[in-house]
């Protein structure tokens, strides 16, 4: 289990934190109490390599996730903010 990488606060003053237990981007989403919400996986984004790992910034009203460090070249994700109930 690896230490979350992305954390970060929406416009909503939602506590998003990067999931450690997994490859994929998962983000667990916590209430400014405390109190879990929800689990947001993002489909279709993958880490490019097993020694990079993913940057995400949490933004009022959108996610950006890339890799300053991808082979190919550098990929700069853009999610909107998705529905949490």
């Amino acid at each position: 289990m690896i230490q979350p990488q992305g954390l970060g606060v929406d416009g909503q003053g939602r506590i998003w934190v990067q999931s450690g237990l997994t490859d994929k981007v998962i983000m667990d989403v916590y209430s400014r109490e405390g109190d879990h919400l929800a689990v947001v996986e993002f489909l279709g984004i993958s880490n490019p390599d097993i020694l990079d790992f993913l940057n995400i910034k949490v933004q009022d009203d959108r996610i950006l996730i890339y890799s300053l460090q991808d082979s190919d070249y550098p990929r700069l994700h853009v999610v909107n903010m998705p529905d949490i109930p």
